[in-house]
């Protein structure tokens, strides 16, 4: 048995409907639009820490950690493996859900 691509359940094909083939199809389309977009986010981020780091290094960390997590959120982008292993619709709550921990991590490093 396989899983299916989109929303992760054991399937015997692909995916479960002609709804989860849809909803990947235009997910993919989506993706390939965000790309960019995602690699933008993350030079904004690495540019805004370095110039946090130079103010104070707390808040160079909290900086870095709280944009890539909102990129996380605003971008969730999972790696292909975890979209085979558990479907789409898990893979983008696992992405979004790791950048609300990047968020919470940068700012207790950030108050310690």
């Amino acid at each position: 048995m396989t899983i299916c691509k989109y929303c992760g359940k054991e399937q015997l094909s692909e995916f479960c409907n002609s709804t989860c083939r849809a909803k990947y199809d235009n997910f993919i389309n989506k993706e390939n639009k965000i790309k960019k977009g995602f690699f933008v986010a993350i030079i904004i981020s690495i540019i805004l820490s370095i110039v946090a780091f130079i103010y104070s290094g707390n808040l160079g960390i909290f900086v870095l950690a709280a944009s890539v997590g909102v990129s996380f959120i605003i971008f969730p982008l999972a790696t292909p493996q975890t979209v085979c292993s558990f479907g789409v619709k898990k893979s983008i709550l696992t992405v979004r859900i790791c950048g609300v921990i990047c968020i919470f991590v940068g700012l207790i490093i950030a108050l310690l």
